[in-house]
């Protein structure tokens, strides 16, 4: 088909197939004149589009673009306006708030392939846009998952250890109620209390735990120990010095499984000293220095109360009602 150049009357060639052609002689575009209908009717479509997203007719902007693509089905910037209806945007620039990836979406698709470099390079910024903010939130809320663990964590050991000091604020009760005179030698003996003393060193008690020590065991190192009582389910045996200013008493927990017996915890009230330092709540910096350093240890503190964990050994050090509560559990 051949069409008058509008410029220079000079004859256009239009190829088979194709809706223009270019002026050889001035280098202007001629175009048929039934595709300049369709391409005004085409850019009227587009300008309802337009009006609907921006008055958020979302649907109604969808209906608009559909007729739209039926006149011209390969315009990049129609494939844009559906993804803004899609995606409920009524700027293009918003396309970079929504919240999923623009590229699952056909009429996205469509659109890099049909626009030009300018197009496609806009709608790749707004997609980066969005991935690099939902990488951000996902990072979040890893973090906030982490959070809620800790304080979980944090909870669940605060209950176990709200636990075990029901069962340490009662245990001096009936081992007082028990023990009449403490019973590890003859009153006066330096060998019964230095039985006793020797329980103020931490790694003799880590010793004992990680031994499993049983009751003969415990007597052997010349502990004389009272009859067992159970405890909230534990075997207990309790003991203390005959003669006072080492520690008002000591208690080692049993936990049994049927004919097997676990040493538990070892619970010393009442000293003054332990590890070869004195206990003063008052300069809990000293305590912890000293831990620290002789054993390389992280010292953990909440208030005056400090617990740490030596060889899969824990152990507190509290005060309670004005004296000192030493723990050494098998940890968990």
């Amino acid at each position: 088909m051949v069409l008058q150049c509008k410029m220079c009357a000079y004859n256009v060639q239009i190829p088979p197939g194709k809706t223009f052609g270019i002026c050889e002689a001035c280098g202007s575009v001629a175009v048929l004149p039934e595709h300049m209908a369709k391409a005004g009717q085409v850019e009227a479509l587009m300008k309802r589009t337009m009006l609907s997203l921006e008055y958020d007719e979302w649907e109604k902007a969808g209906d608009i673009v559909e007729q739209a693509l039926n006149m011209d089905s390969e315009n990049a910037e129609i494939y844009v306006a559906k993804l803004m209806a899609e995606t409920r945007s009524s700027k293009e620039e918003n396309l970079s708030e929504y919240g999923g990836d623009l590229s699952e979406y056909t009429s996205y698709q469509k659109a890099m392939r049909f626009g030009d470099a300018e197009l496609r390079t806009r709608l790749e910024q707004y997609n980066a846009v969005i991935l690099e903010r939902r990488q951000q939130e996902q990072a979040e809320k890893a973090r906030e998952k982490e959070i809620a663990a800790e304080i979980q964590k944090q909870e669940q050991t605060k209950q176990k250890k709200t636990k075990w000091r029901a069962v340490l604020m009662l245990a001096p009760v009936i081992i007082l109620a028990i023990i009449a005179v403490a019973l590890n030698g003859a009153p006066g003996s330096n060998q019964g209390v230095a039985a006793f003393e020797r329980l103020l060193d931490l790694p003799y008690l880590v010793e004992i735990m990680e031994n499993n020590e049983n009751v003969s065991q415990l007597q052997g190192r010349g502990l004389r120990l009272n009859p067992a009582v159970t405890i909230d389910g534990r075997r207990t045996h309790s003991g203390r010095p005959t003669i006072p200013g080492i520690f008002h008493g000591v208690m080692f927990a049993y936990e049994l499984d049927g004919q097997n017996r676990t040493l538990d915890f070892i619970l010393i009230r009442g000293a003054d000293r332990f590890d070869g330092i004195e206990i003063d709540f008052d300069d809990v910096e000293s305590m912890i220095s000293h831990f620290s350093q002789t054993y390389g240890v992280e010292v953990g503190q909440v208030g005056t109360s400090l617990h740490f964990t030596l060889d899969d050994i824990g152990v507190e050090i509290r005060q309670d009602m004005g004296i000192s509560v030493i723990t050494i559990r098998r940890e968990q």
